[in-house]
C-alpha cells in the first residue's frame, strides 16, 4: 500500500503542475486516493480527498453528469464505513439516479451491489435482496452467464440470501457461483481479484452447507 500511495502521489503533483488543481484529472487521481485510503481505515483522509474531487467535477460538469458518480460511489463508501449509512443511502440514490440517464449498466450494477453490502450490514435485508438481485440481472444481461463478474454478482446474492435465512437458495446460486467463477478463470485480467471472488463464492457455499 506504501507504494501505491506514493506512486499516487507522485501522479497526483505531476498532474496538477501540468494541468493545475482544477482539472477532472486530478479530481480522478483524489478519487483514487480517497479509495486507497478507505482500504486502508483512514476514513477522514478518503472523505477530503472525494469531497476534493466533487468540488472540481462540479465546477465542470453539470449536477447530472454521469461523470459524478464514480467519485458519488466513493463518497458513500467512506460514508457507508464511518457507519453513516443514513447519508451513504442518499449518496447512492443520488449516483444510481445520475447513471440511469447515462444507461451505464455495468457501473449501475456496481452501485447496486455496494448499496447492498451496505444495507447488508445493517440489517436491511429487504433492500440489500432487491439490490443484490438486480445487480446479477443487469450483468447477467449485459455480459452473459461466463464471465466472472456475473459470477460475483451471484455470489454477493447467495450471500445475501443466506442472511435472509434463505438457505437452499443460497446453496443454488453459490454453486452456480464457484462454477462460474472458475469457469471463467482464464478470462480473468486480474487474478488477485479473481482469487478474492473465488474465496468469498466457496465461503458463502461452505458456511451455507454447514447449515
Amino acid at each position: 500500500y506504501r507504494q501505491t500511495e506514493d506512486a499516487l502521489k507522485q501522479g497526483l503533483a505531476i498532474t496538477e503542475r501540468g494541468l493545475g488543481t482544477g482539472h477532472v484529472d486530478v479530481a480522478h487521481h483524489r478519487v483514487a486516493f480517497a479509495d486507497l485510503y478507505l482500504q486502508l481505515g483512514r476514513f477522514a483522509e478518503a472523505g477530503k480527498f472525494v469531497e476534493q474531487a466533487l468540488g472540481v467535477l462540479q465546477k465542470v460538469y453539470p449536477p447530472s453528469d454521469p461523470r459524478h458518480v464514480h467519485a458519488l460511489l466513493s463518497k458513500a463508501r467512506v460514508q457507508w464505513a464511518q457507519a453513516g449509512y443514513v447519508d451513504a443511502q442518499v449518496t447512492f440514490e443520488r449516483a444510481l439516479s445520475i447513471n440511469k440517464r447515462a444507461n451505464n449498466g455495468v457501473l449501475h450494477a456496481e452501485v447496486l451491489s455496494e448499496r447492498a453490502r451496505a444495507a447488508l450490514d445493517v440489517g436491511r435485508l429487504q433492500q440489500a435482496q432487491a439490490d443484490a438481485n438486480e445487480a446479477y440481472e443487469v450483468l447477467l444481461q449485459i455480459w452473459g452467464a461466463a464471465h466472472p463478474s456475473v459470477g460475483a454478482a451471484l455470489e454477493l446474492r447467495a450471500v445475501v440470501q443466506l442472511r435472509a435465512g434463505q438457505t437452499e437458495l443460497a446453496v443454488t446460486d453459490s454453486r452456480a457461483a464457484v462454477q462460474m467463477i472458475n469457469a471463467s478463470a482464464a478470462q480473468s485480467d486480474n487474478p488477485l481479484v479473481l482469487d478474492a471472488r473465488v474465496s468469498l463464492a466457496e465461503l458463502a457455499f461452505t458456511f451455507a452447507s454447514n447449515i
